[in-house]
């Protein structure tokens, strides 16, 4: 799946036109929950737009956002030191 990605970014630099997907849409690129997505833009991982009363998303902004972001997502449980 992250090779997919990162072809679609490539394929977007070179493109100018940007892609624009709503929640469901993101969700279901990165597969995961809509619940996922909305915790990312709670974190201010990712960033959105209300747009006519729907959250739109840049996908390739995203794509970096999501890539360069490190920390490890501890899902509401403690992390115990080992």
């Amino acid at each position: 799946m992250k090779r997919r990605v990162m072809q679609e970014i490539e394929q977007a630099r070179t493109s100018s036109v940007r892609t624009r997907v709503d929640k469901p849409g993101l969700a279901a690129r990165y597969v995961v929950g809509i619940r996922t997505v909305t915790n990312w833009q709670a974190s201010e991982i990712i960033r959105g737009q209300l747009e006519k009363g729907k959250w739109m998303f840049d996908a390739e902004e995203c794509d970096k956002r999501l890539f360069m972001h490190s920390e490890p997502h501890k899902q509401g449980k403690a992390i115990r030191k080992q």
